[in-house]
């Protein structure tokens, strides 16, 4: 996993609430909808597999300067503040929202959206 690549991920969950949301409001513009922090491919890696209860010494650091992918932005991280100034929803963590991941991944969450 990339050490040298950024982003500011968001659960699908709380980016389809927020898209309810501004729909819902009429609330109109450009918004990056994003993540509440910025983080490194591989912190996000060993943050997934520890909530997970995966072995995180499994994963491997790397830099992305040392491959031969596409080249790509090094960091792919979004301002949220605006979309924060129109709504009143506060905005998990990536801890929150890996256990939030966590919890409805032990539940038979998926089993009932796949049934709709």
């Amino acid at each position: 996993m990339f050490k040298d690549v950024f982003f500011t991920p968001i659960l699908i969950n709380d980016f389809s609430e927020i898209l309810q949301c501004l729909i819902k409001n009429n609330i109109n513009g450009t918004f990056n909808v994003s993540g509440q922090e910025r983080i490194s491919k591989y912190k996000f890696a060993i943050k997934l597999a520890k909530i997970f209860n995966y072995e995180p010494n499994l994963i491997e650091e790397a830099s992305i300067k040392q491959t031969r992918l596409v080249r790509r932005p090094l960091d792919m991280s979004l301002d949220n503040k605006k979309i924060k100034n129109v709504m009143s929803k506060k905005f998990k963590t990536i801890n929150q929202s890996l256990r939030y991941l966590k919890k409805i991944t032990n539940s038979n969450y998926y089993r009932k959206i796949k049934s709709i």
